[in-house]
């Protein structure tokens, strides 16, 4: 793993969220990326590419920092979280192109989750997102134990539905 210290990596992922129905809940998707151990991600900018008909594409995409679970309110109108690192919101494609680009100003996270749904209810979202990052080392104990706290990785027990940290 110490051959991608440094280097520019990507993380790619070919979403499909469906036609939002007429009433809540609304369907969204949810996917979820974590640094190996010992390691964090700087992140440096995320590509997107929607699929086009009729010369529109409806959806939303969201970038969270940690885990966040899959929640009825996430990626609704109006419901402010302050976890989100981007949020991109399609309407109408110009020119039968439908592209977005934003830098992530190199923001350093351990885990990251992206959540994408359709707005409309005509038709499905299918973006294609693009996450570019770096890996890094942690450099001392005091950043360790900040991640650990902040972004704990979380294991479910068989008992009870209880939840265990796990060590770094």
């Amino acid at each position: 793993m110490t051959n991608f210290i440094g280097r520019i990596e990507k993380w790619t992922w070919f979403g499909y969220a469906p036609a939002r129905e007429e009433e809540s809940p609304y369907i969204a998707k949810w996917k979820y990326f974590r640094a190996p151990e010992g390691l964090v991600m700087e992140l440096i900018s995320i590509n997107s590419s929607f699929q086009i008909e009729q010369g529109e594409c409806h959806g939303i995409i969201q970038l969270y920092l940690g885990h966040k679970r899959p929640s009825k309110y996430g990626l609704y109108p109006h419901i402010e979280d302050q976890d989100v690192l981007y949020r991109g919101e399609t309407s109408q494609a110009y020119n039968n192109v439908c592209n977005e680009s934003s830098e992530l100003h190199n923001y350093e996270v351990k885990q990251f989750t992206i959540a994408i749904r359709s707005t409309t209810e005509l038709q499905e979202f299918r973006p294609c997102i693009i996450i570019f990052y770096r890996l890094k080392k942690f450099q001392d104990t005091h950043d360790k134990l900040e991640y650990a706290v902040k972004q704990p990785k979380l294991k479910k027990s068989k008992a009870l539905g209880q939840k265990e940290i796990y060590t770094r």
